[in-house]
């Protein structure tokens, strides 16, 4: 561990304001002016960081929204929360942040290294130099701010370095501050120099879990403040006066504005480097801190940390002639799924700390090419969430078993989709005889609970008979639509019974009356839903076409073309007519839009898609996870080059060579760009938190790459661009990592 001083000297696909380091871990931000906050998630898979590349963020405890340690808000243009350090010159009187926030100083220096586990922070300053190392211990449910400082100036410089950060301990939902914060206390342990934080419960319909938490310093505090009228008084967070006045007041108790602060103070000699250790985390933790307070602990536990991800990420690797590619989907890919997705659920324009029943379900098969346990695990998860009718929660949080029960057209559709992923995998079908309960009572084989799934969606027909989208089906804008019928979600259900039906026929359960039905849904899907020159999206309830061209607003929508070549029903006639009308209507140089022309009216019988603003999200934006399904259509059809070119289109650091347009990371996908409707178009948004990281892993290694399991055997089937000629790939498979080389003779044959 050391200062960084100096810039990259090798810049790998570079922008305005930084670059990948040369190996692909690390993203070196050289510039704290970003157009949007560009942030880090760091998780032990329970305790959980977010942190922006100027240092705002928050910390919680399994739940990033009922469990929040910190408060915070997320302002995209001001980044004020956080938990930030500021620095005192003792002598000068001179004071600055350590990071950008909160007191936007210009460094002379200033870099931050974004990388799987951990976030460095450096800057320089006032002949200061100093890295901030930031990271979550594997096993321990805190949090380390391992400060290296050097002074470079020819005097002795005596200094105070100042925590500071607002206590939440619970919801982090927030809508009632001033009632909320009557519920917070704040204590000093004298003996040991350690604050706490703790939260008394509040209305047992409030829902929260309550956290205690703790927070201390080596060299031990020398001062400490829990108020945050006393650390700012008439000052504001760029100048508090407990920081000018160089001493906290030392206040603690149950009537105040809650929050951590701690003063440590440092004498360092001309030329001399020094380390601060700032712990936080939860009050169970607290036995911790002797063995945390030796830097050559918190060093040990970094390097496990980082040993960690960079051992568990490369279990999957692949080399191809394109950077990008191999960047994303060696690291930052399945890292955004874990980290964000499935461990941490948040994001910073998103924080959910809930689990999506479709949405963490897709999100695990990422584990599949690292250990698929964690897949099985998953599964059970979801599956102990499922009704004995055969629906599911749309989402829950897990601690305190709550959430809604909505009629949602695809959630439970997608647990026999995963399960048929994961026994191609591994080959497990003990897995299948595995004893689940039910969420309403008893339990059933995990075989039962996907059939009650495809049981459910048969008894779940329309007029047309076409599947009922409930109140949406995978677009939740769709929400006004119950009695309507949804043409995607047949496809869907054609797609998953073909594949689940092998392992029905296997046990015996594949019947005739199951055949029955997916051949008239099938037959709806090729009648009812074709519209001349495309497939609809559906049927309103009072029989009105959706995604029609008769449609003066959204008569074309993605996913019904995507999923008719998926899932095989269309005619070779029928998939000429989607590609033209597809590529006339829905291409932009960002990916394909997920419908067009965008909604301006608020339709009432429609839902919230109707009213968001033109261009924006699914309602004319280009929706990531969406375009996704897009390539894998086209490499279906071998349409190799048009599919790369998509593919690049979504690749974030290639769209980040444009920051001021893009805005967002350039490290993780974003979940949706604006749409040419949008007086942005191209702009990101609602990047980490989005189930697109996964699927534009899928697509890349599954259908780009061409790397398929049948039959619990690995085959290819490239789609690559004429540019490769050949690769590399380490692929775990069935507890084995596979090294194998692939090259393309003349006739663009595979040779293995």
């Amino acid at each position: 561990m050391r200062i960084y001083k100096e810039k990259e000297k090798e810049r790998i696909l570079p922008n305005s304001f930084g670059c990948f380091s040369s190996d692909g871990w690390e993203y070196v931000i050289e510039n704290p002016l970003t157009p949007r906050p560009w942030v880090n998630i760091l998780t032990n898979g329970k305790y959980g960081v977010l942190i922006s590349n100027s240092g705002s963020g928050f910390s919680w405890i399994e739940d990033a929204v009922l469990s929040r340690i910190t408060r915070w808000y997320p302002e995209v243009l001001e980044e004020r929360w956080g938990k930030f350090l500021y620095l005192l010159d003792r002598k000068s009187g001179k004071i600055f942040s350590l990071t950008y926030q909160p007191t936007r100083t210009e460094f002379d220096f200033y870099q931050v290294r974004h990388s799987p586990g951990y976030t460095i922070i450096s800057g320089e300053k006032e002949k200061l130099s100093w890295s901030i190392y930031y990271f979550v211990p594997l096993k321990d449910n805190l949090e380390i701010w391992y400060v290296l400082l050097q002074n470079n100036s020819h005097s002795t410089r005596k200094i105070s370095i100042f925590s500071y950060f607002e206590w939440c301990l619970g919801n982090g939902g927030d809508t009632h501050w001033e009632y909320q914060r009557t519920f917070i206390e704040t204590e000093w342990d004298e003996k040991r120099r350690i604050l706490i934080g703790r939260k008394r419960e509040l209305a047992q319909d409030y829902p929260e879990i309550p956290v205690s938490a703790f927070h201390t310093s080596f060299p031990l505090p020398t001062s400490f403040e829990g108020d945050k009228e006393n650390f700012l008084r008439r000052g504001d967070l760029k100048k508090p006066s407990a920081v000018i006045k160089g001493e906290l007041p030392c206040s603690c108790g149950k009537w105040g504005f809650p929050i951590g602060s701690v003063e440590t103070r440092l004498e360092l000699r001309p030329g001399e480097k020094k380390e601060v250790i700032f712990l936080l985390g939860i009050e169970e933790e607290k036995n911790k801190v002797d063995y945390y307070k030796k830097p050559e602990n918190v060093q040990e536990e970094w390097r496990k940390v980082k040993d960690f991800w960079r051992e568990f990420l490369s279990r999957t690797w692949v080399e191809t002639p394109d950077k990008a590619f191999n960047i994303m989907n060696n690291i930052w890919l399945k890292y955004q799924t874990i980290a964000g997705r499935i461990w941490g659920r948040t994001g910073f324009y998103q924080t959910s700390g809930a689990y999506g029943f479709r949405d963490q379900l897709q999100d695990c098969l990422i584990f599949l090419y690292l250990d698929p346990s964690l897949t099985r695990k998953q599964i059970f998860l979801h599956a102990s969430h499922q009704f004995r009718d055969g629906s599911t929660y749309h989402w829950w949080h897990e601690k305190l078993n709550i959430g809604p029960k909505k009629n949602v057209g695809d959630d439970y559709l997608w647990l026999p989709f995963v399960t048929s992923e994961y026994l191609e995998e591994t080959g497990d079908w003990k897995f299948l005889e595995e004893k689940i309960p039910y969420a309403d009572g008893e339990e059933g084989s995990l075989l039962e609970h996907c059939l009650r799934a495809f049981e459910r969606a048969f008894q779940n027909l329309g007029k047309h008979g076409l599947p009922l989208i409930g109140e949406g089906d995978w677009n939740d804008g769709l929400n006004r639509m119950e009695g309507g019928e949804s043409v995607w979600l047949g496809e869907f259900l054609i797609y998953n019974f073909k594949r689940f039906s092998p392992i029905m026929d296997k046990f015996g359960f594949l019947s005739k009356i199951y055949l029955q039905k997916i051949k008239e849904i099938e037959e709806a899907v090729k009648n009812s839903g074709w519209d001349g020159k495309w497939f609809l999206r559906g049927y309103l309830k009072n029989g009105e076409p959706l995604g029609s061209s008769k449609c003066k607003e959204a008569s074309i929508f993605l996913n019904p073309q995507s999923w008719a070549i998926i899932s095989g029903v269309a005619s070779k006639q029928q998939i000429q007519s989607i590609l033209f009308s597809v590529r006339s209507h829905l291409y932009t140089p960002f990916g394909p839009l997920l419908l067009s022309p965008p909604f301006t009216k608020v339709r009432k019988d429609i839902g919230y898609i109707t009213r968001y603003a033109p261009g924006i999200r699914e309602n004319g934006g280009i929706y990531t996870h969406a375009a996704t399904w897009w390539i894998l259509a086209l490499c279906i059809l071998q349409k190799n080059e048009e599919a790369w070119e998509i593919y690049k289109s979504l690749l974030p650091p290639l769209r980040g060579r444009e920051p001021e347009n893009y805005a967002v990371e350039p490290y993780v996908t974003c979940g949706n760009s604006d749409g040419p409707a949008s007086p942005f178009p191209g702009r990101g948004g609602w990047t980490w938190y989005t189930g697109s990281s996964q699927w534009l892993f899928k697509v890349g290694m599954e259908w780009i790459i061409g790397l398929k399991k049948r039959n619990g055997q690995l085959y290819f089937e490239p789609c690559w661009p004429k540019e490769w000629k050949e690769i590399r790939v380490i692929r775990l498979f069935k507890n084995k990592k596979r090294e194998i080389y692939l090259s393309l003779n003349r006739k663009g044959q595979v040779i293995i």
